[in-house]
């Protein structure tokens, strides 16, 4: 399984480069990486051509594919998999930094036939926390060669398995934050 984290968004509410935001002394994209790291075979970063010498030279990293660059999520998974030949590939955001190991490692025993594997709650699906089978890139590629961008447009027309985020973890509000804006913000 290659793992894959997506660091290219252009973080507009959260004004600066999410990858890069920090929770103690750790940058969100080394969160994300360290606990994708002991489950997969090798970790992606795809990200966004600017932010490139940002990241430390021995990570593997990404630019979204020419044809596709700059069109979101669809395409950070595309190219992917476009780089890296697997059967699987689990999905990470940047951008939700209380994820854990554990988690990732209970995601990755559900058995599923499906094309995706995605988790969600009674308020919330996480559409980019999951593992995405390789038998899906022409699906993606013809969505994103009709400029349709949506994942969870895309997760409807597919055969998708939603794991809820409560099998996963006793506290998926806690875990499951998508975090939009600093967390400096967050607590005024």
């Amino acid at each position: 399984m290659i793992g894959v984290i997506l660091a290219g968004g252009e973080s507009r509410r959260f004004g600066s480069p999410k990858a890069f935001a920090k929770i103690g002394d750790q940058y969100f994209y080394e969160i994300a990486y360290k606990n994708l790291e002991p489950v997969c075979q090798k970790v992606i970063i795809v990200t966004r051509d600017e932010l490139l010498p940002l990241f430390p030279s021995h990570l593997l990293k990404i630019v979204d594919t020419v044809q596709f660059k700059g069109n979101g999520p669809l395409a950070g998974i595309y190219s992917a998999m476009i780089e890296e030949l697997a059967e699987q590939y689990m999905v990470l955001p940047c951008d939700m930094p209380f994820l854990n190991r554990a988690i990732l490692q209970r995601l990755c025993n559900v058995c599923s036939k499906s094309m995706v594997v995605a988790v969600r709650n009674e308020q919330h699906l996480y559409p980019l926390v999951g593992i995405w089978n390789r038998s899906v890139i022409n699906i993606i590629y013809d969505h994103l060669q009709n400029n349709e961008k949506s994942v969870l447009h895309l997760l409807k027309k597919i055969d998708t398995t939603w794991v809820e985020a409560e099998y996963l973890t006793k506290n998926p509000s806690y875990y499951f934050q998508n975090l939009n804006q600093p967390l400096e913000e967050r607590s005024e």
